[in-house]
């Protein structure tokens, strides 16, 4: 008998693929709440449990990683200390507003099953040159995702920690629902979904 985590993956490696192959050479770098749709109703049809999350996120460098534990403030940092993020409009980490100017969700939506962190854009966030690589689409075990991680002495911020190919990747449910508002999550993008579960099911029966 397959345990969860193997009964996960037998969905999630062919939706990882799927998702690189046919879906985003069709999308921007960043339609992380497109993704997030189709991963939630393919895991919805496979009986997978799992919750979309909306995150604020910071990936950053080595020499960024260390800037932010010892609380350098910005005039402080080297030249060769890089971030790339998303979500900290508003103050939505601290208050979870959602009342921003309504020119789009600011944030980065990911999918959590039982056993893992799924985030097929993560690859938006590389900066190969600056340090920052995530590999492309993440499929982290949910054991190696620290928690709670202190980025900042003294802040009342508890983050998420993953380790990414190259720097870091901090992560921060921002609780902002606007996503539900958007295109790419009303439209349920009925063909591309259908076409990713036809092909997961028959590859599992196969």
């Amino acid at each position: 008998m397959l345990t969860v985590e193997q009964s996960e993956r037998l969905v999630i490696d062919p939706l990882v693929r799927l998702w690189n192959t046919e879906v985003r050479p069709q999308v921007v770098p960043n339609a992380c709440v497109l993704s997030a749709r189709i991963a939630s109703e393919v895991f919805t049809y496979f009986g997978i449990k799992h919750e979309v999350i909306p995150m604020a996120v910071m990936a950053m460098n080595d020499k960024m990683l260390a800037h932010q534990r010892a609380g350098l403030y910005f005039k402080e940092w080297d030249a060769d200390a890089w971030s790339v993020g998303v979500g900290f409009g508003d103050n939505m980490v601290a208050t979870g507003n959602d009342n921003r100017d309504g020119n789009g969700f600011d944030g980065h939506l990911v999918v959590v099953t039982e056993s893992f962190y799924v985030d097929l854009t993560a690859y938006q966030f590389d900066r190969v040159g600056r340090g920052i690589e995530t590999g492309g689409s993440l499929v982290v075990p949910r054991e190696e995702v620290t928690y709670p991680f202190v980025l900042t002495e003294g802040s009342l911020n508890s983050w998420f920690h993953i380790s990414l190919k190259q720097g870091h990747m901090v992560v921060l449910n921002n609780n902002n629902n606007s996503y539900k508002n958007s295109p790419d999550w009303r439209n349920h993008y009925k063909r591309q979904t259908g076409d990713i579960i036809r092909s997961i099911r028959d590859e599992i029966s196969s």
